[in-house]
């Protein structure tokens, strides 16, 4: 057990602890958290505030006298150290020192009342970390206390006013040059800058305000009248610098105003101006529906066909699609424009490039980027599979101060030819069940859940002896099973979703599961499956699943177009 401490005068310590002749027991506090804190080296870090539930024990356990704390102070920070205590349980005093060593003392405090304090201003010219000892007057002594801290931070030398002054309202504002404007400086929340700049229709304005953070905080406001009433646009971090970008689409010119001013009542400092402009009719030029499609990640996948009033930016994005090409297929890309608009160029990515080069206009499979009006590209898929290519439509970086420009993109797959494509959904062999009839002229099927037809095709040669044919299906259902089916006769026939063209005798050749991209390929001999020979005509449909009670029929499966095959030795 602890006993009460010894007041600095002996005698009136004996007295206050002889009661009846007997010493007055005090239960004494446990050790605070920032034990060890006992010598200068293992000062515990303050901060501005309070830190509370201390702890002061001095008697058996001589290593915990006393405590030490350090704060490091800015050159011209002020600050008071208060250390709280009730005097009655235990007297404590303190020391405040300069030097890690705690050897050179900058003041003290040993009162004989409740508290203590100590204070300094370093003036030493740069920053110091200066330590405090908490320490009991005598031994033992027991006893709480807390800590606070106050500061007073350094005072700020405001720059003088710059070369632009008074700009202090927003009825007299300075003009705002385009390009850099120097040595500029901000005083007071009293002592705000403001600037005037005349924004053109079609303008992107972008104005950086360029500063130090450290040195005070310097927000800013565009405002579109001369009585600052209408915020256009703002910038406030709590970062070196800030940015305000307006584009001005509005139809008319617009006088604005700049205001640059501090985020509190005391910050003033120094500030840069740099005003860049960008003038162009593009500004005000609606982008097409295929946006986003920035880069090949973004890519829109399209079907042949012509895609009429798309867009490209010079200064915004290009433009990027995918389209898939069967084995054997001859991809033909046309970019129809008028170059006195803008030259348009064109790029043709292999698969194996996404994520990498695919953009980069130079690992391209072919490309168009005459001087003239429109470009043309063409690609033969020879890979032995269905592959998928990327087109970049680009507006030349060099074209002159033409932004943007208009375009229409014509995409033709020509597949091989193998069969003869009949029986297709779109009409004019016959109505669908539930006139689901697919685009005019688009050789699928009868539309199916995805909103077209699937597409049956054959690669490979009509050589019995070869055996070397296969039939692909595109655009079907992804991740479902389809049937090759083949027919001896011809017919046209309303069935499921779809037109049945195989006539009896018929045969069900190769069960095909459809990719993630809803296609799929025959793998076996079709010449032993289909049991055909030289001089044999057979037609063949792709009978696809289309689940999931979405199909336009309401059956749950539906026939591609029908293809006619002529076998030869």
């Amino acid at each position: 057990m602890r006993f009460s401490t010894f007041s600095k005068p002996f005698a009136g310590a004996l007295a206050a602890l002889l009661v009846s002749g007997v010493a007055t027991a005090q239960v004494c506090p446990g050790d605070d958290v920032y034990e060890p804190n006992d010598d200068c080296a293992s000062a515990t870090p303050l901060a501005v505030g309070a830190l509370s539930n201390l702890a002061m024990i001095a008697g058996t356990n001589a290593s915990n006298v006393p405590d030490f704390y350090s704060y490091t102070m800015a050159n011209g920070e002020a600050i008071v150290i208060d250390v709280l205590f009730l005097h009655a349980n235990g007297d404590i005093d303190l020391r405040l020192y300069s030097d890690a060593a705690c050897t050179v003392q900058i003041d003290t405090a040993g009162s004989v009342s409740d508290n203590e304090q100590v204070d300094y201003t370093n003036n030493t010219g740069g920053p110091l970390t200066v330590t405090l000892k908490v320490f009991p007057w005598n031994v033992p002594v027991c006893n709480d206390y807390s800590i606070n801290l106050t500061s007073t931070p350094p005072p700020v030398n405001c720059p003088g006013a710059d070369a632009f002054e008074p700009n202090d309202t927003c009825a007299a504002p300075s003009v705002l040059p385009v390009g850099l404007t120097p040595l500029l400086n901000i005083n007071s929340m009293s002592d705000p800058d403001f600037w005037s700049y005349t924004i053109q229709n079609n303008e992107s304005l972008t104005v950086d305000v360029l500063f130090s953070h450290a040195g005070g905080d310097i927000d800013a406001r565009l405002w579109g009248d001369n009585t600052c009433s209408t915020l256009l646009t703002s910038s406030s971090t709590t970062t070196d610098d800030e940015q305000l970008v307006y584009v001005n689409t509005s139809g008319a010119a617009i006088t604005a105003v700049l205001e640059v001013y501090p985020s509190n009542v005391s910050a003033c400092n120094e500030y840069n101006l740099q005003v860049t402009s960008l003038i162009t009719p593009c500004l005000s030029t609606p982008d097409d529906a295929y946006e986003p499609n920035d880069d090949c990640s973004q890519a829109i996948a399209l079907a042949p066909g012509t895609y009429n009033g798309l867009e490209v930016f010079k200064n915004v994005s290009d433009d990027f699609f995918t389209i898939s090409v069967p084995d054997g297929g001859n991809l033909t890309v046309d970019v129809l424009f008028l170059t006195v608009n803008g030259d348009i160029d064109c790029y043709l990515y292999d698969p194996s490039t996404l994520g990498t080069t695919c953009g980069d206009k130079a690992n391209y499979l072919d490309n168009g980027f005459t001087g003239s009006d429109n470009e043309q590209m063409t690609w033969t898929n020879s890979t032995g599979s269905t592959q998928t290519y990327y087109i970049q439509v680009n507006l030349w970086d060099n074209a002159g101060n033409e932004d943007c420009n208009n375009y229409d993109l014509v995409l033709t797959v020509d597949t091989p030819t193998v069969g003869t494509v009949m029986c297709v959904g779109d009409g004019t062999d016959g109505a669908c069940p539930c006139g689901n009839e697919s685009a005019l002229g688009a050789g699928e099927g009868c539309k199916n859940s995805l909103g077209f037809g699937s597409i049956l095709s054959a690669s490979g040669s009509t050589s019995v002896a070869a055996d070397d044919i296969a039939f692909t299906v595109t655009q079907a259902r992804a991740n479902q099973p389809g049937m090759l089916v083949q027919g001896s006769t011809l017919i046209a026939t309303p069935f499921k979703d779809g037109l049945l063209c195989m006539g009896n005798p018929t045969e069900r050749v190769e069960v095909v599961f459809m990719d993630a991209n809803g296609e799929g390929t025959t793998v076996t001999s079709i010449v032993t499956n289909g049991a055909v020979s030289a001089g044999m005509t057979r037609w063949y449909q792709m009978w696809s699943r289309d689940p999931g009670g979405v199909s336009p029929c309401g059956t749950g499966s539906n026939f591609s177009n029908g293809l006619e095959v002529i076998y030869t030795l």
